[in-house]
């Protein structure tokens, strides 16, 4: 009768571990297939909000110096085309070396979660002032080598601009 009763034990204490095992990996699929969904949902968000662009948004995601080429309105968005730069430092000290591997423009939204950091009176409107005295002063040059732009660092995600800042140095 023991026998009968210890067979039976384990064979509950088996099926216990057996149920609690499917249990668990229940649960981390879930978990998994949870963040699937998300990244899914925001995947699609994110195409719903640059399909209602003429342009093409570039859905880079990465922290840069760059030239701003162009800041426009489009279907009630503000996109800005930008030219990513490098900055190397230079062997004699105290000075960088701008370097343009690749002059392909990239359009990315600016939104009102779009962070504009110090000076504090950075904005969409600045910016806008900054490109058409660049414009001006680069329709007056000829020789390629006196051509002036302002320097910007931005960070994108996904094709949103979430902070830009303007680089007093150049």
């Amino acid at each position: 009768m023991q026998i009968v009763k210890l067979n039976f034990i384990l064979l509950f204490l088996l099926s216990s571990l057996i149920s609690c095992q499917n249990s668990q990996d229940n649960s981390e699929s879930s978990t998994s297939n949870n963040e699937e969904n998300i990244k899914k949902v925001e995947a699609a968000e994110n195409k719903k909000i640059t399909e209602k662009t003429d342009t093409d948004i570039a859905m880079d995601s990465t922290v840069s110096y760059c030239y701003i080429q162009e800041l426009f309105e489009e279907n009630g968005k503000t996109l800005i085309s930008v030219d990513f730069i490098q900055m190397i430092e230079t062997q004699t000290g105290g000075g960088y070396e701008i370097i343009n591997q690749n002059p392909k423009l990239r359009t990315f939204i600016l939104n009102s979660d779009t962070e504009f950091l110090p000076p504090n009176d950075l904005d969409v409107e600045r910016i806008k002032r900054v490109l058409k005295s660049q414009k001006e002063h680069n329709t007056k040059e000829e020789n390629k080598d006196d051509k002036y732009y302002q320097r910007f660092k931005v960070t994108v995600k996904d094709g949103f601009v979430i902070e830009i800042l303007i680089d007093m140095a150049g």
